[in-house]
């Protein structure tokens, strides 16, 4: 589970990291005192 974790943790880093107009940006990320790990993104309202 740990590796997983660690995963987890880089792959939200490297969003993070990534600028594109069809890419989601990641603003920012942590981790709960329960240890779930969290990120925020804006919020996007698609109409099709």
């Amino acid at each position: 589970m740990r590796v997983e974790r660690e995963g987890d943790r880089r792959e939200i880093t490297l969003a993070a990291q990534l600028q594109h107009p069809h890419i989601v940006a990641v603003f920012d990320s942590g981790e709960t005192a329960d240890d779930d790990l969290w990120f925020t993104t804006p919020y996007i309202c698609w109409v099709p």
